[in-house]
């Protein structure tokens, strides 16, 4: 039986109790491997108890946790924003964590080696490793021409697998990259939880708690509620809305699942002030409660700003059949096209814009009816089982 190591980013502990897109997609594949027991995986992240309690019920998978000094985590991330400050220098952080990672797993013999989307962890893996194949499945822009461990890792044969034909493009800024070395592997979702039709009784109880009528139109936005998602844009967007029978539900909060107030969300908040009897925040939500709060709403609103990776919440947003208004950001328009989503520039207009386009929907059922036939069709094969089937053909796979 095939053996792989998967090594996570020293954020948030696996399996995933705490969220975090990365861990739910790995979360994914361990468990059609659970189904298949194809491969024998061992998972390296930081040690979490309800984690560890989770971690038991998994018969394929063993789970490597790895405890980390707090105090240490902190000095490492203060010396790393000085150098990055004062020399413009991203130094490798988290030395503490990969370095009693890397003790376990030079002890371990692997048919395959995957670094989670850390470069720094991937150039040491590299660097530690021979004779093993090695992964950099990145989920962001990590690795370009900018970066400083990237000519490092490609020099030492490692494999990238990039989320979108958007990141393997960055990937490929790195001059020493060459084509065959960086495979593109779209992301997925568990598609079999999505859907209003599963969830009617939550949506008509959500709905009637919530004061939204019938003829009530409640767009959702899902995510981290920071300045990259174009959060604040779509607060001041609503309230230049005409149609005062639209309702803003916002799930998600700062950082992940930790439910801290902060300025932006504040500004946010207040920017809503004077429609907050039609705004709804729940805060931070876990992941598989996510589907029914999409099942709630008539259209997802996703403004991107900054050049998104590979959102899954557009992803999710699909999924659940819901007409998605987005930007040109990044990878969105590989899962999100003209017949799903109107997607918008980025640009002084887009206030405006994501008004305009909220008001059409609202008004226009007809559009709305064919926006949601397609959306579920665009990504009626990012699911699990394929997912999984790639993955391992890749891993497993000799370039």
């Amino acid at each position: 039986m095939k053996k792989a190591a998967i090594i996570m980013p020293a954020l948030l502990p696996m399996p995933p109790v705490k969220g975090g897109a990365v861990e739910t997609l790995v979360d994914g594949i361990l468990k059609e491997n659970e189904k298949s027991a194809g491969v024998v995986f061992h998972v390296f992240g930081i040690y979490d108890e309800a984690a560890a309690t989770v971690a038991k019920e998994y018969q394929n998978t063993q789970f490597k946790m790895v405890s980390v000094s707090q105090t240490l985590k902190r000095a490492e991330h203060f010396v790393f924003r000085v150098f990055k400050k004062l020399f413009g220098i991203e130094i490798g952080e988290d030395r503490e964590y990969i370095h009693r990672v890397l003790s376990v797993v030079k002890q371990g013999s692997y048919d395959a080696v995957v670094v989670e989307n850390d470069a720094y962890f991937t150039y040491r893996v590299a660097k530690a490793l021979k004779g093993v194949q090695i992964f950099s499945h990145i989920h962001n822009d990590i690795i370009n021409s900018n970066d400083i461990y990237a000519k490092r890792i490609l020099k030492r044969g490692v494999q990238v697998i990039t989320v979108s034909r958007y990141i393997k493009e960055r990937v490929m800024t790195v001059k020493t990259a060459a084509d065959s070395a960086v495979s593109v592997l779209l992301n997925c979702t568990d598609l079999s939880a999505f859907g209003r039709e599963k969830y009617e009784p939550f949506r008509n109880e959500f709905r009637q708690k919530h004061n939204v009528g019938p003829e009530g139109k409640l767009f959702v936005f899902a995510g981290r509620v920071i300045p990259e998602k174009g959060v604040l844009e779509l607060a001041r967007a609503f309230v230049k809305v005409k149609n005062k029978n639209t309702y803003l539900l916002i799930v998600g909060s700062g950082w992940f699942s930790q439910n801290i107030s902060d300025p932006y969300l504040e500004q946010v908040q207040a920017t809503l002030k004077d429609v907050s009897d039609r705004i709804i925040f729940t805060g931070y939500v876990p992941f598989e409660q996510m589907p029914k709060f999409y099942a709630a709403a008539d259209v997802a609103v996703l403004p991107s700003i900054w050049e998104e990776p590979a959102s899954l919440t557009v992803l999710e947003s699909l999924a659940t059949g819901l007409p998605l208004i987005t930007t040109d950001a990044g990878g969105v328009a590989e899962t999100a096209n003209e017949n799903c989503a109107f997607i918008l520039k980025r640009d002084e207009k887009l206030v405006d814009n994501l008004a305009c386009c909220m008001d059409v929907l609202s008004a226009n059922s007809e559009v709305c009816i064919k926006m949601e036939r397609n959306a579920k069709q665009n990504v009626e094969d990012r699911n699990f089982q394929e997912y999984y089937k790639k993955f391992i053909t890749m891993i497993f796979t000799k370039p």
